[in-house]
């Protein structure tokens, strides 16, 4: 798929972008408000921008305190380049309120094309990545359920994805995030 060559410096600020300016973090939620087990799974396409289909699949649990397990992985084309990561999952918060999730990990495999996610350090296996969702539940009623891309080390003063999990950054009106067009996220 074709983008205008605007679109594309565009889409790596865009990504950058999708972690910046955290709002306060979400409340703490105490322990007798969460199950000892947190799952976060989901698979589809969520169109970044309202343009570009973003095809995601992610499958990570843990137990309360303990680290999270699971893989992730989105792929995207932009101006004839390809954006394509795997991870590993290292830490899963959950807000079960709001049915919004954080994920932290590392990437497993980058096959990217695309110039601005080649960097050796920032995008190369064994590197920190992140991402959050919200599962706004199911129905033709429901609003769809929202993503982000992937963040990497330095988005919103962000160094690692341990800090990513503890201080679950979320925005005002899901800002940065993207609707699920086809497919569905759970967040339990």
């Amino acid at each position: 798929m074709r983008f205008p060559r605007a679109l594309a410096v565009g889409v790596p600020v865009l990504l950058l972008a999708a972690c910046r300016e955290p709002s306060p973090a979400a409340p703490e939620l105490s322990l007798q408000s969460q199950s000892s087990q947190q799952k976060l799974t989901g698979g589809g396409w969520f169109d970044l921008q309202g343009v570009i289909p973003v095809n995601f699949n992610y499958d990570v649990s843990a137990t309360l305190g303990a680290a999270a397990s699971g893989t992730f992985h989105i792929f995207f084309e932009a101006d004839g380049a390809v954006v394509d990561f795997d991870g590993a999952a290292q830490c899963l918060s959950v807000d079960s309120e709001n049915h919004r999730g954080w994920v932290g990990g590392v990437i497993t495999a980058n096959r990217s094309t695309h110039p601005a996610f080649t960097d050796p350090v920032l995008h190369a296996a064994g590197a920190d990545v992140w991402f959050r969702v919200v599962d706004y539940g199911e129905g033709a009623g429901a609003p769809a359920d929202r993503s982000t891309t992937f963040g990497f080390r330095g988005s919103a003063g962000i160094i690692t994805s341990a800090e990513y999990c503890a201080t679950r950054p979320w925005p005002d009106a899901d800002a940065r995030t993207w609707p699920v067009v086809r497919g569905n996220i759970q967040v339990r």
